[in-house]
């Protein structure tokens, strides 16, 4: 049988599946607004922080003109959540993941 995980190439070393997978150039995130109808779509890169993905958000929201129309678009008034029930927010210094 066959080893699937691996195989020769040209040269005739092994190289294994993990090392052929492609790096992510960009990560599309969904971030839902409290109050408003449907997330906003935000390509980012994988090396983004949380910040950064805070700020996109804001921008994102304001320049589509969805509503409800956000009090600020100042990213620093806005946090980042896992979910509306959760309490506690994401560190702004964090990388993406």
């Amino acid at each position: 049988m066959p080893d699937m995980a691996s195989f020769r190439n040209a040269v005739g070393t092994t190289v294994s599946s993990t090392e052929l997978r492609p790096k992510l150039t960009k990560l599309l995130l969904n971030v839902t607004i409290q109050g408003s109808v449907g997330a906003v779509q935000v390509v980012m890169s994988p090396e983004s922080k949380v910040g950064d993905l805070v700020a996109a958000a804001v921008r994102q929201y304001g320049k589509e003109g969805r509503r409800p129309i956000l009090p600020s678009v100042e990213p620093s008034f806005f946090d980042l959540h896992y979910s509306q029930f959760s309490l506690e927010s994401l560190d702004r210094e964090k990388k993406l993941m």
